[in-house]
């Protein structure tokens, strides 16, 4: 998909890089601004299993990724 844009567009894969990068470290210090705000109000016992739910959404939109990467991939 990137290939082909980059073809008409040579900017196109470049500013989703930056685009994609952007959001998911503003998502990532929004995520830990709050988790930083709200610590005082959390038991420690709650506070590590907030973490430890982002951790394994985290690696949930990873396998996704991957899998989407895998399924155009094998139709190329």
């Amino acid at each position: 998909l990137m290939a082909s844009a980059a073809a008409t567009e040579p900017l196109a894969p470049i500013a989703y890089a930056l685009t994609f990068l952007f959001t998911i470290m503003l998502v990532k210090a929004i995520i830990a601004y709050a988790f930083d705000r709200a610590r005082g109000q959390f038991s420690e016992r709650g506070y590590r299993a907030a973490l430890s739910v982002c951790g394994v959404l985290m690696l949930g939109f990873a396998v996704g990724y991957v899998y989407q990467a895998w399924s155009l991939f094998t139709q190329l």
